[in-house]
């Protein structure tokens, strides 16, 4: 599984008046199937974003995506 994040802060909110974002993407093969190049997916996968100054529970969110990508509970 190949799982980055992505973090966005422009220069003008270096004021740190205004959270970074983060973006969690991924862009790899099934869980339980081989590894593969390239990727299966054409383009990575938004699974979730982060966005605030709170609790981490407050500001992170997972994507539909995301969601749909859990693991069984």
């Amino acid at each position: 599984m190949t799982l980055r994040r992505l973090g966005f802060l422009p220069a003008v909110l270096l004021t740190a008046e205004e959270p970074m974002v983060s973006f969690d993407l991924w862009n790899g093969s099934a869980p339980g199937a081989e590894q593969s190049w390239p990727s299966e997916h054409e383009e990575p996968l938004l699974l979730a974003v982060r966005f605030g100054t709170g609790p981490f529970r407050q500001t992170f969110t997972f994507t539909p995506e995301g969601r749909r990508r859990l693991p069984a509970e």
